[in-house]
């Protein structure tokens, strides 16, 4: 029998945590995707969202559609996000379109 020299029980217990975390965050997520409406569509504007253009055509053969589903699907979102809402600011379009550029540059 072969036995390894570089295992340790500090590797052991690393390894054993690497695993717990890699169990742990999808049957969280899944936790979580139980507890909110099953809808595929979330909007900060609920009143009138807007419409997917561009994708669209890409999206011919999705099993979901790319129109908005409506007021039924608005309520489920007010109930399962209710912190999601549309942030407004004191400044105006361009003025937000450069400080959004600005910040992309920083970034590279």
């Amino acid at each position: 029998m072969f036995k390894r020299n570089t295992a340790s029980i500090g590797s052991a217990l690393i390894s054993a945590v690497l695993a717990i975390t890699a169990i742990a965050i999808p049957l969280s997520m899944m936790n979580t995707a139980k507890n909110v409406p099953p809808i595929h569509d979330i909007s900060t504007d609920l009143m009138n969202p807007p419409a997917f253009v561009a994708i669209a055509p890409l999206r011919a053969d999705a099993p979901n559609p790319v129109a908005y589903d409506g007021i039924e699907t608005a309520e489920q979102q007010r109930i399962g996000y209710p912190e999601l809402q549309t942030l407004r600011y004191d400044q105006t379009q361009p003025e937000l379109v450069a400080a959004s550029t600005q910040a992309i540059e920083n970034l590279g």
